[in-house]
Protein backbone atom coordinates (compact mmCIF):
# COMPACT_ATOMS: atom_id res chain seq x y z
CA UNK A 1 0.00 0.00 0.00
CA UNK A 2 3.24 2.27 0.63
CA UNK A 3 4.46 1.65 -2.40
CA UNK A 4 1.22 2.78 -4.43
CA UNK A 5 1.19 5.55 -2.49
CA UNK A 6 4.24 6.95 -3.06
CA UNK A 7 4.20 5.84 -6.86
CA UNK A 8 0.84 7.91 -6.79
CA UNK A 9 2.55 11.11 -5.57
CA UNK A 10 5.58 10.50 -7.69
CA UNK A 11 3.51 10.23 -10.35
CA UNK A 12 1.68 14.02 -9.20
CA UNK A 13 4.96 15.55 -8.80
CA UNK A 14 5.57 14.64 -12.51
CA UNK A 15 2.37 15.53 -13.73
CA UNK A 16 1.59 18.88 -12.16
CA UNK A 17 4.82 20.94 -13.69
CA UNK A 18 4.40 19.60 -16.62
CA UNK A 19 0.45 20.66 -16.56
CA UNK A 20 1.55 24.29 -15.61
CA UNK A 21 4.38 24.50 -18.54
CA UNK A 22 1.54 23.18 -20.84
CA UNK A 23 -0.17 26.23 -19.96
CA UNK A 24 2.86 28.95 -20.10
CA UNK A 25 3.32 27.50 -22.94
CA UNK A 26 -0.48 28.76 -24.80
CA UNK A 27 0.30 32.17 -23.19
CA UNK A 28 0.43 33.54 -26.54
CA UNK A 29 -2.77 32.40 -27.08
CA UNK A 30 -4.47 33.65 -23.49
CA UNK A 31 -2.60 37.26 -24.96
CA UNK A 32 -5.10 36.66 -28.05
CA UNK A 33 -7.85 35.80 -26.53
CA UNK A 34 -7.30 39.11 -24.09
CA UNK A 35 -6.91 41.11 -27.06
CA UNK A 36 -9.87 39.67 -28.72
CA UNK A 37 -11.92 40.22 -25.72
CA UNK A 38 -11.07 43.75 -25.40
CA UNK A 39 -12.04 44.39 -28.93
CA UNK A 40 -15.27 42.74 -28.04
CA UNK A 41 -16.18 44.80 -24.99
CA UNK A 42 -15.20 47.87 -26.98
CA UNK A 43 -17.25 47.45 -29.58
CA UNK A 44 -20.40 46.29 -27.33
CA UNK A 45 -19.73 49.07 -25.04
CA UNK A 46 -20.05 51.62 -28.58
CA UNK A 47 -23.24 49.89 -29.77
CA UNK A 48 -24.69 50.13 -26.29
CA UNK A 49 -23.57 53.52 -25.70
CA UNK A 50 -25.58 54.64 -29.38
CA UNK A 51 -28.52 52.69 -28.28
CA UNK A 52 -28.70 54.88 -25.13
CA UNK A 53 -28.19 57.94 -27.12
CA UNK A 54 -30.83 57.16 -29.36
CA UNK A 55 -33.13 58.15 -26.53
CA UNK A 56 -35.99 55.58 -27.54
CA UNK A 57 -37.99 55.44 -24.12
CA UNK A 58 -39.70 52.16 -25.49
CA UNK A 59 -36.39 50.53 -26.39
CA UNK A 60 -34.50 49.51 -23.29
CA UNK A 61 -30.83 48.13 -24.91
CA UNK A 62 -31.25 45.11 -23.73
CA UNK A 63 -29.30 43.08 -27.04
CA UNK A 64 -26.45 45.56 -26.58
CA UNK A 65 -26.34 44.89 -22.79
CA UNK A 66 -26.05 41.29 -22.83
CA UNK A 67 -23.32 41.44 -25.57
CA UNK A 68 -21.61 44.18 -23.47
CA UNK A 69 -21.69 41.61 -20.85
CA UNK A 70 -20.87 38.20 -22.51
CA UNK A 71 -17.45 40.40 -23.80
CA UNK A 72 -16.65 41.44 -20.17
CA UNK A 73 -17.30 37.16 -19.26
CA UNK A 74 -14.45 37.21 -22.06
CA UNK A 75 -12.34 39.32 -21.26
CA UNK A 76 -12.46 38.13 -17.28
CA UNK A 77 -11.77 34.59 -18.23
CA UNK A 78 -8.89 35.95 -20.30
CA UNK A 79 -7.68 38.21 -17.76
CA UNK A 80 -7.59 35.27 -15.24
CA UNK A 81 -5.51 33.10 -17.55
CA UNK A 82 -2.94 35.31 -18.71
CA UNK A 83 -2.47 36.63 -14.99
CA UNK A 84 -2.14 32.67 -13.23
CA UNK A 85 -0.32 31.06 -16.08
CA UNK A 86 1.75 34.12 -17.94
CA UNK A 87 3.06 36.07 -15.47
CA UNK A 88 5.82 33.85 -14.53
CA UNK A 89 7.41 33.81 -18.01
CA UNK A 90 9.11 37.02 -17.52
CA UNK A 91 7.43 38.88 -20.54
CA UNK A 92 6.29 41.95 -20.13
CA UNK A 93 3.03 43.55 -21.72
CA UNK A 94 5.19 45.74 -24.22
CA UNK A 95 7.23 42.61 -25.33
CA UNK A 96 3.47 40.56 -26.14
CA UNK A 97 2.18 44.17 -28.19
CA UNK A 98 4.91 43.64 -30.41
Amino acid sequence: MQRVAGFGLALIALLVPAAADAQRNRCGDYHRDYKTATAKVADALQKYADCLDNGDPTYDCGSQYAHLRSGQKLLEVSTYNYRNYCRTTGRSRSQLDN
